[in-house]
């Protein structure tokens, strides 16, 4: 959830400047250092003063990246006046997290019922895997019941690889007005959730365009990022009949199960953005300031688990809901539907290895 990349960029198997752990690849106009190793790639990610995800100026539109992500992966190394930082640590803090629970397992319930009314060959994306992370971080920030399917149409528009760029644009800018206009609401009236929290913690100090971004960065980082591991791990359950069944026999197993997808699936794409602030070295490798590296997830396959929510000061701290909303959504799922099977192709998005499932119909 440390911001996603478009297509996987393409090895420049021709160049020299390659090394054990690091590669050169072409990316947009020019190119950037693909990192292997774990151990490299933690120490990129952990070192934001050397590896800073601050990309003013970097081509973005030209590197693959859909507008949403902007934002997300410009946000991280900027200075944090407000303290959101802070107030987004205890949000998702365990006991927090517990209190979220229950009406995250009655979100699941709720879209399990319309799944079930659409009939076998309904898409489990449209009714399932898309709108339950969308409806979390409804809850999460208290948007009221009345503006969610609002809400929903422009989440799920912002993430559609089939919508063109500059609609997205558009939709980006419409949430964030939104967003805003329930900062100005929350100091007059009380309004739930993390919106109205933060209102009422700092008051005017706290700017409506901080709130905004805060909250469009984690609807992209949470809702993306579930969206996608749902998608592919049902794809890939249905796939695998076995591991299938020891799950729907054994809920408990869904722990590791969920931890397990997260290092096999490989969401994340290219993974985590940076370009380097001054001359560094990567495996032993001159990286020249200025350059960009990526830290792909999935490079060796293994701590997918710890790096696909990214590590220091680039963790995303939704990464606890995200992993609540897995453990519940899968369980839930195979035991509403105990034959549950794929009703047509699935339609996979993403170069190479795919990073999403776009439609998925299933019947039971």
């Amino acid at each position: 959830m440390s911001g996603s990349c478009g297509p996987v960029p393409a090895l420049d198997q021709g160049g020299p400047d390659r090394a054990p752990g690091l590669a050169r690849v072409r990316w947009g106009e020019g190119g950037a250092w693909l990192v292997g190793g774990r151990a490299d790639r933690r120490a990129v990610l952990d070192d934001p003063a050397t590896f800073s995800d601050d990309l003013a100026g970097v081509d973005l539109a030209g590197l693959g990246l859909g507008p949403e992500q902007h934002d997300l992966l410009r946000s991280c190394d900027r200075a944090d006046p407000a303290g959101l930082r802070a107030a987004l640590a205890g949000e998702f803090s365990v006991l927090r997290l517990h209190r979220l629970r229950p009406r995250v397992e009655g979100i699941v319930g709720e879209r399990l019922d319309a799944v079930q009314r659409g009939g076998p060959g309904v898409d489990l994306m449209d009714e399932f895997a898309l709108p339950v992370p969308t409806l979390v971080v409804c809850e999460l920030l208290g948007v009221p019941h009345a503006d969610r399917e609002a809400f929903q149409r422009r989440a799920h528009g912002l993430l559609d690889p089939d919508v063109p760029a500059a609609r997205r644009v558009d939709l980006v800018a419409e949430l964030r007005g939104y967003l805003a206009e329930l900062v100005d609401l929350a100091r007059t009236e009380p309004v739930g959730g993390l919106v109205g929290r933060l209102v009422a913690q700092r008051g005017d100090a706290l700017g409506r365009d901080e709130v905004s971004g805060l909250g469009v960065r984690l609807l992209v980082a949470g809702h993306g990022t579930v969206a996608a591991v749902l998608g592919l791990g049902v794809h890939a359950l249905l796939s695998h009949p076995g591991q299938l069944a020891a799950l729907a026999a054994d809920p408990r197993r869904v722990d590791t199960a969920v931890e397990e997808l997260l290092r096999w699936l490989g969401v994340v794409a290219a993974g985590a953005v940076r370009v380097a602030t001054r001359d560094t070295e990567i495996a032993g490798t001159p990286v020249p300031a200025g350059d960009l590296v990526l830290c792909p997830p999935r490079s060796d396959g293994a701590d997918l688990a710890q790096l696909a929510f990214g590590l220091g000061l680039h963790r995303c701290v939704s990464a606890p809901l995200a992993r609540v909303q897995l453990r519940v959504a899968f369980p839930a799922l195979l035991a509403r539907f105990p034959d549950l099977r794929a009703a047509g192709p699935a339609r996979l998005v993403g170069a190479g290895r795919p990073r999403a499932v776009r439609e998925l119909p299933i019947a039971w």
